[in-house]
């Protein structure tokens, strides 16, 4: 109903304020830090062109964006990319680097606490001694993943892989452009296949929880990931609710959660649902993009 449609709006307008500031050892024209509103359901690849053309990395912006930056020989013939052009960044918060295929919303209800606007995300250009294949990669290079997670999502959903939508490359590719560009109205039309209609009952809701857990000096710790198929009703058709997925992930935890309430552990986009939302209600209108609800669960 108009309710509903005006819930699925309002979650994809949600924004978040991000400063990003450069790595100290980096040499950039602009010291200024870069700020942002960024929506909660975009990715940080979405970022980085607009990051380089702000500190003034005219090399690095082609290639942040998801192409190889190239020389020409004298032959005319293209060259490998130079060793002295920039490595693709890595992003990260509080001296926490933070994983880069997470949305952007994800990311916020996890490592930025909401009385500390705006979310301060520090810009890396050298690899991380740790891992240094971990770099971002650009938007070109994620719209097969994002491809994916869309039909890993629906067959959650449905139990099924038949869905000739997603084997549709032209429609895929026409959702992770409107993502790109923010464009819901084309976002909304093209997804309403996957989505069905109001009568339509998914077998599973597709979720993400992150069990996040605090850390010293105000650093937090993905403790663990759960990502496995729940029922969205009983043997009996009885609707499965918020409370209850939330039971079945951590009993102990949950145990004292209200039947009607709300509770603030939770976080949805960054808002926290009552505990009675039937988890059928949430896998249809507070997904993703991707069609995964993303759940972060702040245990301690």
């Amino acid at each position: 109903d108009e309710v509903d449609a005006a819930v699925n709006k309002l979650l994809w307008q949600g924004q978040v304020a991000i400063q990003f500031e450069l790595e100290a050892s980096a040499e950039s024209p602009v010291s200024d830090p870069c700020h942002m509103l960024v929506p909660r359901v975009a990715y940080l690849s979405f970022c980085l062109e607009q990051i380089a053309e702000h500190f003034a990395f005219g090399a690095l912006a082609a290639q942040l964006i998801g192409h190889k930056t190239t020389t020409t020989s004298s032959a005319g013939d293209e060259a490998p990319p130079s060793d002295q052009e920039p490595s693709r960044v890595w992003f990260s918060h509080n001296g926490q680097a933070m994983p880069w295929h997470l949305p952007v919303g994800v990311l916020a209800d996890i490592y930025c606490h909401q009385d500390e606007p705006p979310f301060a995300i520090r810009v890396h250009l050298t690899p991380r001694e740790d891992d240094p294949t971990s770099a971002t990669i650009g938007p070109v290079e994620m719209e097969p993943i994002f491809a994916n997670r869309l039909k890993e999502a629906n067959y959650v959903k449905y139990a099924r892989l038949d869905m000739a939508i997603l084997r549709n490359r032209t429609t895929t590719t026409k959702l992770w452009s409107s993502l790109l560009h923010d464009d819901y109205d084309k976002f909304s039309t093209t997804i309403q296949e996957l989505v069905g209609d109001a009568t339509d009952w998914y077998k599973h809701i597709p979720f993400v929880a992150y069990i996040v857990t605090s850390g010293p000096h105000g650093t937090v710790a993905i403790t663990e990931t759960i990502q496995e198929p729940f029922p969205t009703s009983d043997e009996n058709g009885i609707a499965w609710t918020l409370r209850d997925l939330l039971l079945w992930l951590a009993p102990d935890v949950f145990a004292d959660a209200p039947e009607d309430g709300v509770d603030d552990r939770i976080s949805i986009h960054g808002i926290q649902p009552p505990l009675n939302t039937p988890v059928q209600w949430l896998a249809r209108h507070m997904p993703h993009p991707d069609n995964f609800v993303h759940m972060v669960l702040q245990l301690s």
